[in-house]
């Protein structure tokens, strides 16, 4: 039964490598079949429409094209146009600097002379313009694409608005670049690898959309900070401005990170990072301990730099924050206790709060306030006579003792 398995799976991949070789060679013969090339004298209507048809020309050959030389008539409009292999002309030399690390990628370029000129002309006088080819050279100095390789060219490789829609989404839900690939295989139902863009180009994808958001990201900064702020009082935050009126030091501390620093702020650590962030700077970070023994986070602060001056602007930013706590703590005990409990404890009150929970000091505190309201005096016949003071009015009560 287990050599049926094995057989059995076996089967399987022998079929699905045989589906997808006769796929790719219906693909190759459907390419065959489809004989286009240009001739001298072929028009076309536009340049748009000579640049598409030599576009689908070269990539059924094994290589891509780009548009080069132009001439331009007395009004400015162009009147003949090449377009050439992506590898025609030669890498012009380049003043580089010594200090920066240079990349010393080869260059493709080998003077490829395959090319299509178009030029805009009349065949007759009694016909409009068109794009006339005249001039076309087919051969190459170097080896062609198969059709398996040349997708992979940079003319053959595109993300739609949709595409990058999707990737976005797939990006948001925690998905990697190699994950998202799959996912958009599956959705396109195409091959492995067949997709019209690679993993090189949504990692570029990527590296545009963080250039584009890192020129707007102080204004963002402050946009999300100022939201916080309002959504939760907790949140602290501040900033320091250079001579040039741009931000130089950031210091921040969660609302949820600020509760845990009033309760466990007594032991506190502050160290710093090395510039390994997107903006070059130094994170420092104060941490903590919880009553659970783990590590905890008090705030974070980005650095432009490591000095004395900076270590004692975030001291006073600690301290700011720390008068910041103290002030809502006693906020809250005011707004709990209504200010008469709060007043200097007596030598009985200070002694009941050592010794009660805070329930029962509170039931203590009110009667002790309670028995402020009474007054008691004997009277001549051997009683006591009680006055009792509510908001203006006295009550009075006598009571007899009895032998």
């Amino acid at each position: 039964m287990k050599r049926n398995n094995i057989d059995l799976n076996k089967f399987f991949e022998e079929a699905i490598e045989d589906e997808e070789q006769e796929a790719s060679e219906e693909e190759e013969q459907e390419n065959k079949n489809i004989s286009f090339e240009p001739f001298i004298g072929q028009c076309f209507q536009s340049e748009e429409e000579a640049c598409l048809f030599y576009h689908k020309y070269a990539k059924q050959y094994g290589f891509s094209i780009r548009k080069a030389r132009f001439d331009k008539n007395k009004d400015g409009e162009i009147k003949r146009r090449d377009f050439v292999c992506h590898r025609e002309g030669l890498q012009l030399s380049k003043m580089v600097d010594p200090v920066l690390k240079q990349r010393n990628t080869p260059s493709t370029r080998c003077a490829c002379k395959a090319h299509m000129r178009v030029t805009l002309k009349k065949s007759f006088e009694i016909f409009s313009e068109q794009w006339h080819v005249t001039e076309f050279i087919v051969t190459h100095n170097h080896e062609l694409f198969s059709q398996e390789k040349v997708r992979f060219l940079r003319s053959y490789r595109f993300m739609t608005k949709d595409d990058e829609k999707r990737i976005l989404l797939l990006k948001d839900g925690g998905l990697s670049v190699k994950q998202i690939m799959c996912v958009m295989e599956l959705e396109k139902n195409v091959r492995h690898g067949h997709l019209s863009f690679t993993s090189k180009d949504i990692h570029n994808f990527f590296s545009k959309i963080r250039s584009e958001q890192a020129k707007n990201d102080v204004l963002d900064f402050f946009e999300y900070y100022k939201i916080a702020k309002e959504e939760n009082q907790y949140f602290q935050y501040s900033v320091t401005l250079n001579g040039e009126i741009k931000v130089e030091h950031i210091f921040w501390s969660s609302a949820h990170c600020f509760t845990w620093y009033q309760s466990f702020g007594d032991v506190m650590i502050f160290d710093t990072t090395y510039k390994i962030n997107a903006y070059d700077m130094s994170l420092g970070m104060f941490v903590g301990i919880d009553n659970h023994g783990r590590t905890i986070l008090f705030g974070c602060a980005l650095l432009r730099n490591e000095t004395k001056s900076i270590f004692s602007w975030l001291m006073r930013v600690h301290l700011a924050i720390e008068d910041i706590g103290q002030n809502q703590l006693q906020a809250r005990m005011l707004e709990k206790y209504k200010g008469g409990s709060l007043r200097t404890l007596s030598p009985p009150k200070e002694q009941a709060q050592k010794v009660l929970t805070p329930f029962s000091f509170k039931k203590i505190q009110e009667q002790f306030e309670r028995a402020t309201h009474y007054t008691v005096h004997t009277n001549s016949v051997g009683g006591f006579v009680v006055h009792h003071y509510v908001q203006g009015d006295t009550q009075k009560h006598e009571v007899m003792e009895n032998g």
